[in-house]
């Protein structure tokens, strides 16, 4: 009786190992292929260089990230949907190789952006790091 549990619970701990494996290789593929991507994005002149530096920073974001969630997107996925604001074509080559949202989904979320008269201090900030690129003080 012993040994059948063990043996049960052997087969059991083999079962985990393999299904772990198969989700590391699959972590894997999918970074490769985001890396792939944004390479051919570049090559294609769908993004320029300065998108692409912005773009890297996401190549070591966990896959999960990218998998369709249940219960709203994370700010993570949302950052990353602002590709659609800068190059429409590239968005949509990159949507084929992830699940992100439509850019029905990103027009509601813009909807929502403080828009009111005065200083954006998110768009100033913005500015103030596109200078820096620009003059080579930026280093990534």
């Amino acid at each position: 009786m012993v040994r059948s549990k063990v043996r049960i619970l052997s087969e059991e701990l083999k079962g985990l190992k393999k299904e772990l494996k198969n989700t590391a290789a699959r972590e894997q593929s999918a970074k490769e292929r985001l890396s792939d991507s944004l390479q051919k994005l570049k090559e294609q002149n769908f993004i320029n260089a300065e998108l692409h530096l912005k773009l890297e920073v996401y190549e070591d974001i966990p896959v999960e990230l990218f998998s369709r969630p249940t219960s709203g997107y994370s700010e993570q996925q949302k950052d990353f949907a602002i590709l659609h604001l800068y190059s429409p074509k590239a968005y949509e080559f990159i949507k084929g190789y992830l699940c992100l949202p439509s850019s029905r989904t990103i027009r509601r979320w813009m909807q929502h952006v403080d828009a009111e008269p005065g200083i954006n201090l998110s768009m100033m900030q913005a500015l103030i790091v596109k200078k820096k690129w620009k003059s080579g003080s930026l280093h990534s």
